[in-house]
């Protein structure tokens, strides 16, 4: 898997701004890149474009989700059958909480309010709803094989699952951490993103070139420019 960076905001006189996904955020002053292998998270001053710190002994960090407010940063890893999660304080970059989720956990996903955040468990084939004010997981949630990517709307309502191994989109309710909907998609989705105003989840499918809107699948016309590597990758599109 691909690691996944995230991140983190400054402070300027208003409330603390963040991004993830947000379109309107205009203070950044930090990056978090996971690095696997290392099983370490850098950090990166964005302004100067340097490392200013290293977070070690992670075990295999895969990818981050940072709280709304900036001040933590969680961290799946599934290295040694640890399985656990961890939440790192960005004003100290140290290590703040760790707590056991499912097998694998990878993705993490945190609502807008910062509360409550999800971590796809690609080896057991579900999402663990974890508070983030206990640093305790509360619920676990059936989804498809192999959970691989995870976003949640921009109203908080809604989580969305990509399933790597059941070709699928798995559609939790945030109300009754509950999935309302499966939607099959191409083969292998590996991540989802969901647009800015919620209307609609984008899908990538890494095995086949293709997108698709829920149902049916429609190739995508081929690029000259298109690498081997590339040709194996595809988007989704699926509507909520």
């Amino acid at each position: 898997m691909l690691a996944h960076a995230s991140l983190a905001a400054a402070a300027p006189p208003a409330p603390p701004a963040w991004i993830t996904d947000a379109p309107d955020i205009f203070y950044v002053s930090s990056a978090y890149l996971p690095q696997l292998l290392n099983g370490a998270v850098m950090v990166i001053d964005t302004a100067t474009r340097k490392p200013v710190a290293v977070v070690t002994a992670l075990g295999c960090p895969d990818s981050v989700a940072l709280t709304p407010d900036g001040s933590h940063l969680y961290v799946g890893s599934a290295c040694g059958g640890t399985n656990k999660v961890r939440a790192i304080d960005t004003s100290t970059n140290t290590v703040s909480a760790t707590f056991t989720a499912g097998a694998g956990p990878a993705e993490i996903a945190i609502t807008p309010d910062g509360l409550v955040g999800y971590v796809g468990n690609d080896g057991s084939a579900n999402v663990s709803v974890f508070s983030t004010l206990s640093n305790s997981v509360f619920d676990t949630i059936p989804v498809g094989v192999e959970p691989a990517g995870i976003a949640v709307t921009p109203n908080g309502a809604k989580i969305y699952v990509a399933n790597f191994g059941s070709n699928s989109v798995s559609v939790i309710a945030t109300a009754s951490n509950s999935v309302v909907k499966t939607i099959p998609v191409g083969t292998q989705p590996k991540d989802v993103a969901v647009t800015p105003d919620g209307k609609l989840a984008f899908v990538v499918n890494r095995a086949i070139r293709s997108a698709s809107e829920s149902l049916p699948t429609a190739p995508l016309p081929t690029s000259p420019t298109s690498t081997t590597a590339r040709s194996r990758c595809s988007t989704s599109q699926a509507r909520r």
